[in-house]
């Protein structure tokens, strides 16, 4: 019983999700970066209500999505290890019955 764990398949979604963590972080950079700037030329009430929906809603979820990523991205390095320990195990088994 030859059972085979297509390591390719999980190294490209790990590091996809890698890659999207990284371009998320990086998004949530530059808007707060334009954000700083913004807030230092536009002083009024409506910009305090702007602001103030803008770091709850926006960079709060920025924020959520990437450890999202992060999350998904290390249950799929540790279920790679965990199924190729499986199948090593259970070719061990097949080769002492033969």
């Amino acid at each position: 019983m030859d059972l085979y764990l297509d390591q390719d398949a999980f190294e490209q979604a790990i590091a996809a999700l890698g890659a999207k963590r990284e371009e998320l972080n990086r998004l949530r950079e530059n808007i707060e970066k334009t954000i700083m700037q913004l807030k230092s030329d536009w002083i009024s009430q409506a910009s305090d209500v702007f602001f103030k929906k803008y770091e709850k809603d926006l960079m709060q979820n920025l924020m959520k999505y990437a450890l999202v990523f992060e999350y998904m991205q290390d249950n799929l390095k540790a279920a790679k290890e965990k199924y190729q320990e499986v199948f090593d195990a259970a070719d061990a088994v097949a080769n002492l019955q033969y």
